[in-house]
Order: C-alpha cells, then sequence, then structure tokens
C-alpha cells in the first residue's frame, strides 16, 4: 500500500445500540489532525468538538443533530483544552489559550465572539457544568493542580454565575 496518502485524523461515530450500526457524525478534512473532546449538549439536539488542523490549534464546531448542518464557532486558531454545553444548550464554555493563559470561555451558538468567563481567568482547563443551576468546576494549575467549584453566593461566584444563564 502507498502509505503516503493514508490520512489518519480522529472523527467521531454514532452507536445505534438497537441495531448495532455504526454512523459517522465528523468528518474532518484530509491532512488535518481531527477532532477531539465530544460533547452531546444537555437536549440532545446539539453535538459539539473541537476540530485541530494541527496539534494545538483547534476551533469548537457543533452540530445540529436534526439535520447534520456544521457550525464553526471559532475562528482563531488557539488550542482549546475541554468544552461542556450550558445547562440550557444555548452556549458552550471552554478553554483556550486564546487571550494569552488558558481561561474559561462561552460562546453563544449564533455569536461571532466569545466572553471571558469572570472566573477560572488564569491556569483554567476542562471546564464541566453540572445537571443543577450554579454549578461550574474546572481544573486550575501551573505547578500545582486542583479542581475548583463555584458556589453563587457573592462576588465572582454570582458573576460567573450570571454568565453562565441563558440570555433572555
Amino acid at each position: 500500500p502507498d502509505h503516503m496518502r493514508i490520512s489518519l485524523n480522529s472523527s467521531f461515530f454514532r452507536l445505534d445500540l438497537d441495531r448495532h450500526r455504526v454512523q459517522p457524525i465528523t468528518a474532518p478534512p484530509d491532512g488535518w489532525e481531527g477532532d477531539l473532546p465530544p460533547a452531546y449538549s444537555p437536549d440532545g439536539r446539539y453535538f459539539a468538538f473541537s476540530r485541530a488542523s494541527e496539534t494545538a490549534v483547534r476551533d469548537i464546531y457543533w452540530i445540529s443533530l436534526a439535520d447534520g448542518s456544521l457550525h464553526r464557532l471559532t475562528h482563531d486558531r488557539m488550542n482549546i483544552d475541554g468544552l461542556a454545553w450550558s445547562r440550557d444548550s444555548s452556549a458552550i464554555l471552554f478553554s483556550s489559550n486564546r487571550g494569552g493563559k488558558y481561561s474559561l470561555w462561552k460562546i453563544g451558538l449564533h455569536d461571532t465572539e466569545p466572553v471571558r468567563l469572570p472566573v477560572g481567568t488564569e491556569d483554567a482547563f476542562q471546564p464541566a457544568v453540572g445537571p443543577l443551576p450554579g454549578q461550574l468546576a474546572y481544573a486550575q494549575g501551573s505547578a500545582r493542580w486542583g479542581i475548583n467549584r463555584i458556589e453563587g453566593g457573592s462576588g465572582a461566584g454570582r458573576a460567573a454565575l450570571a454568565a453562565l444563564r441563558s440570555r433572555e
């Protein structure tokens, strides 16, 4: 075989457990590194991921599972280290070095620019949104790593929770 023409990249597949069928969800362009951390939206209508054109060069995409349409959310070709959906499936939270150090960002499905969250502004990775209102966790660290939990009491915690709420 001609190994020079083989393009190895990662993509996502959906498994129908009832019929034991596999269906592709994503297909990155040839020569790209591929698609990385998958995330279904809480309402089950969307699928988000980061697509890497090369190592540490990624942008966020989402797919409507109803019609298969692909949407690109970010265009800055920076690294993405984890993403999570807002509870109402209207936005994606993610960690990126787009502003220098890794920090937490949020972008709505139809927004053109992400907004930096008021917490997780330095060395923040792998955001996770919990099933209950006001639950956000992320890893933070440089020389020391830890997991932080945000409570909605006051100050930065209240501001972070306000940023997570959907727009009305």
